[in-house]
């Protein structure tokens, strides 16, 4: 292991870790300064688990929960800064670094390298983590570049890489939601919140059995509601900042949009679907039944009930 100091914009240096064998190295821009990395794919990736940690979530190491975040947010700050110092030297944002660690992560997938695999997933995490805490914008095609990269991961993917590409696409479907729009609702739209600003009890919608699609919900909207999936069809609906379960039930989604919503789904091959739908722009449809299901006709053949009943 080698190691690197990063100076310039920040107050302290980082001093960082970096692996010989990673692609490009770190080396001085071709102006000649001195201390400024030129940032790589791998070199980026050591930032972040440098800084933000490298496992699932940062350790409380420390005796009390006040010093814990004291230090984290100067964790956070340096991280901030030696970003910044790393993607304005390559031109880009966070976004393009996103993207390059999750086209590496697949090459690495793909060559059955689980322990660069999982580093770089981490990180993707962590960076996309920040994005929806920034709400920043970013194209379809950000999203759908980053959906292929999973799905494909997700395809060969170890039982011990599964659950972090898992936690990649939830962050990812957080990140789309918390930049999405509210559009135009031909129906009624059912707002949780009464009038001195309570939540009400219980879901507005219920289904009346999970393993099949019993009930169908269209045209309306879903506000400030704790609302779960399973058992329901859902057809040119709008979620708005609403807390969104699925636990691997029938569901049917079209032209369905989640707008600055918390998704709570289950670690199931239907939850990674439906959070590569709620990521993507285009909203045809994603319909999901349980294998005793799937001679069955498809959920048109229900009766259609309006979102106000």
């Amino acid at each position: 292991m080698s190691t690197e100091l990063l100076e310039g914009e920040m107050s302290s240096p980082l001093l960082l870790e970096t692996e010989p064998d990673m692609a490009g190295g770190a080396k001085a821009d071709d102006k000649g300064r001195t201390g400024i990395i030129i940032a790589t794919t791998g070199l980026i990736v050591t930032v972040v688990l440098a800084v933000l940690g490298g496992g699932w979530a940062l350790h409380h190491e420390f005796a009390g929960i006040n010093a814990h975040l004291e230090r984290l947010d100067r964790r956070l700050d340096k991280f901030d800064t030696a970003l910044r110092i790393l993607t304005k030297s390559q031109s880009g944002d966070t976004k393009d670094v996103i993207q390059d660690i999750l086209d590496q992560a697949k090459q690495f997938a793909s060559n059955g390298d689980v322990k660069r695999t999982q580093k770089y997933l981490l990180a993707a995490t962590k960076l996309t983590n920040l994005q929806v805490k920034q709400r920043t914008p970013a194209t379809p095609q950000f999203f759908q570049n980053a959906n292929g990269d999973l799905a494909q991961i997700h395809r060969s993917a170890t039982p011990e890489l599964k659950p972090i590409v898992f936690d990649v696409q939830s962050q990812l479907a957080d990140y789309r939601s918390s930049i999405n729009v509210p559009v135009g609702m031909s129906g009624a739209t059912i707002d949780c919140l009464g009038s001195r600003g309570a939540v009400a009890i219980g879901v507005p919608f219920s289904p009346y059995h999970t393993n099949e699609i019993s009930r169908i919900i269209q045209n309306g909207g879903v506000r400030n509601c704790n609302q779960t999936l399973d058992g329901l069809g859902w057809i040119n609906e709008v979620f708005i900042n609403t807390n969104v379960s699925y636990d691997g039930g029938a569901v049917l989604l079209q032209n369905v949009t989640f707008v600055n919503c918390k998704f709570q789904v289950t670690f199931t091959d239907p939850g990674f679907r439906l959070l590569q739908y709620a990521t993507l722009d285009s909203k045809e449809e994603f319909v999901y039944k349980p294998e005793e299901q799937v001679g069955l006709l498809l959920p048109y053949a229900y009766t259609l009930e309006s979102a106000t009943h």
